[in-house]
C-alpha cells in the first residue's frame, strides 16, 4: 500500500484514508463492531 498520503478523513458515514497505493476504509456498526475494506489504486 506504500505510505500515507492523506490524514484520516470522513466522507458520508465511513472514514477513509489514502495510501500510495490503495484507500482504505472502515465504517463503524453496531454493537461495538467495525467494517473494513481498501481500494487497490496502483494495478
Amino acid at each position: 500500500m506504500g505510505y500515507p498520503t492523506s490524514y484520516e478523513h470522513t466522507v458520508g458515514n465511513e472514514t477513509r484514508q489514502n495510501f500510495q497505493c490503495a484507500v482504505i476504509h472502515w465504517q463503524a456498526l453496531s454493537g461495538n463492531r467495525t467494517k473494513t475494506w481498501h481500494d487497490n489504486i496502483c494495478v
